[in-house]
């Protein structure tokens, strides 16, 4: 059972990741000495746990990436494990708004997550090999259609008001895409133009 201390700590974290995501929803250049004010703690206390503003970012994707699942490894398993790629979404929806402030702070591209790398390893490999009779350069094109597909980017679009799915609706679109992608690659004699 956590001691005092432990739970400080943790109401801690959880003040300043809230404060995060409501300023950067407002304002994505916030300062850090807005967003300890934002959440009553002093900028010292705020280095003390994230030292940097990358740091605070890579903080709060390495809790979500531990949620993420690791694609499988052949695309046919991707396709064809009942929500596979959903199970993303739903995580993202579980934590909409922090993903919404991360995507919107545009600070999630420039990180080097291992969970991200391995994700996207996976999904290449996957790829070349269920189209390794297939010219490189639509290999390349289905890989970037798919990755952009899966990501962050694609679920905050497709959860948006004016289109309103839910991260399941969307991951079940996002794997029918998928399909549709991977299929019009296999009778294709060229990369897609």
């Amino acid at each position: 059972m956590p001691g005092l201390r432990e739970k400080q700590r943790e109401l801690t974290d959880q003040l300043i990741i809230d404060a995060f995501t409501e300023l950067t929803v407002k304002n994505p250049d916030f300062t850090m000495q807005e967003l300890a004010d934002a959440a009553g703690v002093s900028l010292r206390t705020l280095y003390r746990y994230y030292p940097s503003r990358e740091v605070l970012v890579e903080g709060l994707m390495r809790a979500l990436t531990d949620r993420v699942r690791v694609v499988p490894t052949t695309l046919e398993a991707m396709l064809e494990e009942p929500g596979a790629l959903r199970h993303n979404f739903r995580v993202f929806d579980e934590y909409s708004e922090l993903m919404r402030a991360m995507v919107l702070s545009r600070l999630t591209g420039a990180l080097d997550q291992d969970g991200y790398r391995n994700r996207t390893k996976a999904l290449k490999a996957a790829i070349s090999a269920e189209l390794s009779d297939k010219h490189e350069t639509i290999q390349q094109q289905v890989f970037g259609l798919t990755r952009l597909l899966m990501g962050s980017v694609a679920w905050m679009f497709l959860t948006e008001d004016d289109i309103g799915l839910t991260g399941d609706e969307a991951g079940a679109a996002v794997e029918w895409a998928t399909r549709l992608i991977v299929d019009a690659a296999r009778r294709s004699d060229g990369p897609l133009e």
